[in-house]
């Protein structure tokens, strides 16, 4: 069994920093001799993609799967960070790219999704998250009717929402919880025209 699936869903390109951040991440999991393979899907189609991915980790039989967007910056121990909080499915939130520097991790009050942004706490609950930094337990999937990944019109709220915020709400429908790690998620940047952080 493989320890560690690290998926990344990608274009032509992927981002300087981005890749200096991989490089050190897998230097880091060798050193500690942590088995991991490196899966890259390129494409336009994100749903696809990560479809795709998963598949190919549950082909290996890995126990986690490090999704990493080829447009985030990370520590090189992220993935000690996330696994030691031992939860089915917990991310980083980090910043969108825009001026808003909104958090990408959501908890519904009273029927509006509201961005939630914290200074503290390892494993806060969320109901959903952005999918840039996350780490899930491959078990989760066995659990998911396909497709496990879709964008969809939300006829309610008149707007799309990703295939991220599909995926966790499929997650909740099948009973797991979404935590998010508030406390190391200042380590995380967003590359845009500039590195975006909260």
């Amino acid at each position: 069994m493989t320890q560690l699936s690290i998926c990344v869903p990608c274009r032509d390109h992927v981002n300087v920093e981005f890749a200096y951040c991989l490089s050190e991440l897998t230097s880091e999991l060798s050193r500690q001799g942590i088995s991991y393979v490196l899966h890259m899907r390129k494409g336009s189609m994100l749903p696809e993609q990560r479809s795709h991915l998963a598949a190919e980790a549950l082909t290996l039989n890995s126990e986690h799967i490090l999704w990493l967007d080829s447009d985030m910056t990370f520590p090189n121990n992220i993935y000690n960070l996330l696994v030691k909080q031992d939860k089915d499915v917990i991310a980083c939130t980090y910043s969108t790219k825009d001026n808003i520097r909104g958090s990408v991790a959501f908890r519904e009050v009273n029927g509006v999704a509201e961005r939630v942004l914290q200074s503290h706490g390892e494993s806060v609950e969320v109901d959903a998250v952005g999918m840039g930094i996350m780490l899930t337990r491959t078990s989760v999937f066995s659990y998911l009717p396909k497709p496990w990944f879709q964008f969809y019109w939300d006829h309610e709220r008149q707007y799309y929402n990703g295939e991220d915020i599909y995926f966790c709400e499929q997650l909740h429908e099948a009973g797991h919880n979404i935590y998010v790690n508030f406390q190391d998620s200042v380590l995380i940047g967003h590359c845009g025209t500039h590195e975006y952080k909260l």
